[in-house]
């Protein structure tokens, strides 16, 4: 038996192109709304439900992280997501997305560029937990550490001093998929490009470091991938333009 439960009674259903019905209340309600019309964040209905649930969440949690927009509109608590699996039907909490952001030119597709900074999302007792990492380039392929951060912050009406932070335990950079903030240069701006990689056995981008050095790996896998979704929306982008 699978049952799920509405957050709020009287609440009017939205038709969106990719999603159907969807039903949505609270402040944030609106801009979330807005959020799904923007792509195809169901890859034309071929991701599955954690694909699908992560991506989602990458863009929210990047729009607070980089903005605060979140913060300034009162939203309060944070982003969570629970799915139902077609195959294991079982309710499962969706998590754990490494943030990592690249850089390339338009129709260039050697300058895809790493950029050295990441981070992490958590959520600890409606409080939002920043786990961060950025490098400075001392050479071609060499870096040092220029800051390791970790962050919280809490919800509306919360203070920091409300917290314990020894009772938060390690907050590492494990990850169950990346999601990619792909900045496309162009001649008359700039296109932001989010691709979500999603491996169970398969760790695509590894780190390791400490006071005196820093070991990345970023494998060909991650990097192939991630412009085999830029051709594609390129490709798609011109035949939408030819109709």
């Amino acid at each position: 038996m699978r049952s799920a439960h509405c957050f709020a009674y009287g609440v009017k259903g939205n038709s969106t192109a990719s999603f159907g019905t969807v039903f949505a209340a609270g402040t944030g309600r609106d801009f979330f709304l807005n959020l799904l019309g923007k792509s195809d964040w169901t890859n034309s209905g071929t991701g599955n439900e954690f694909q699908v649930a992560h991506v989602l969440l990458s863009a929210l949690t990047n729009e607070e992280y980089r903005i605060g927009s979140t913060i300034l509109n009162r939203w309060g608590g944070g982003f969570e997501a629970v799915t139902c699996s077609q195959v294991a039907p079982r309710f499962e909490k969706v998590g754990d997305i490494l943030h990592t952001f690249w850089r390339m030119r338009e129709r260039a597709d050697d300058s895809l560029g790493f950029t050295p900074m990441f981070y992490k999302t958590r959520y600890w007792r409606d409080g939002m937990i920043i786990r961060s990492a950025r490098f400075e380039e001392t050479g071609p392929g060499s870096f040092k550490l220029a800051s390791n951060d970790l962050t919280l912050v809490p919800p509306l009406l919360r203070q920091v001093s409300d917290y314990n932070l020894t009772e938060l335990g390690e907050v590492d950079f494990s990850y169950r998929a990346i999601c990619c903030h792909v900045a496309i240069e162009k001649s008359n701006g700039q296109d932001i490009l989010f691709f979500v990689e999603q491996r169970e056995h398969q760790r695509d981008f590894e780190f390791e470091f400490d006071a005196s050095s820093v070991r990345l790996h970023i494998s060909s896998n991650l990097t192939s991938a991630i412009l085999d979704e830029v051709r594609k929306q390129r490709s798609e982008a011109i035949t939408h333009a030819d109709t």
